[in-house]
């Protein structure tokens, strides 16, 4: 059998894995929580082919400017479709630490119009911190984030400002899309994100009551070719 038609007819004896992340994610101080959460939460896909694990350097290809934004992430262990908020957490199988690097052309791009997915997806885009068990973490909705860069913390925030908690994005997004083992759900950023420059220092943590879980320590490399 040839071989272009052995890799077509393997794409239907596979379940890929997805990352599944979310938009605006974070309270508004100026805006009344009820009104926040009347929207659904904003999801959009992240390819997994942009991630780089626990990196110490990152390159990045500088098409447009590009901006870090720090998150929890979570990992899907069990096949569900409409899951009940209150079955949510049995289908998590632990937690992880990420950078979510944008293209900041982003938005110009939802001006006009363009899919996310453009300037959300490239190569190393996706760094990413070790499994965190699932057990270690006594609540995923009272963790602290903090990213520096250069050693100035640039992002800062307690996972409690979600808009959406973890059952809640794992429940909703389940009404769309089957989440299958593997799959990866970045919940999003705060406030604070900026561009970032060649050679610039990243350090992020995720912490609980005082103690770090997981860090991402790295220079970034940007290349303009």
């Amino acid at each position: 059998m040839p071989l272009s038609k052995v890799v077509f007819e393997s794409l239907f004896k596979r379940t890929y894995p997805k990352g599944i992340a979310f938009a605006f994610s974070y309270r508004n101080p100026s805006i009344p929580l009820e009104e926040q959460r009347k929207n659904r939460p904003t999801i959009f896909f992240k390819h997994l082919s942009g991630l780089t694990f626990n990196p110490q350097e990152v390159n990045l290809r500088a098409t447009w400017p590009i901006k870090y934004e720090v998150e929890l992430g979570f990992l899907i262990n069990k096949q569900g479709r409409n899951i009940p908020e209150d079955q949510a957490m049995y289908h998590v199988g632990g937690y992880f630490l990420l950078i979510d690097f944008t293209y900041t052309e982003l938005f110009e791009g939802r001006k006009r119009g363009d899919p996310w997915c453009i300037y959300k997806n490239d190569e190393n885009l996706f760094p990413i911190g070790p499994l965190i068990e699932k057990e270690k973490v006594i609540n995923p909705d009272d963790l602290d984030l903090e990213l520096r860069v250069n050693g100035q913390v640039k992002q800062k925030t307690n996972t409690s400002e979600l808009i959406f908690k973890v059952p809640e994005l794992i429940s909703q997004t389940s009404k769309y899309v089957t989440l299958n083992e593997g799959d990866l759900f970045l919940t999003g950023t705060p406030s604070g994100a900026s561009e970032i420059r060649n050679n610039d220092r990243i350090y992020a943590q995720l912490s609980q009551k005082g103690e770090i879980l997981s860090e991402l320590n790295f220079n970034v490399k940007l290349n303009h070719n």
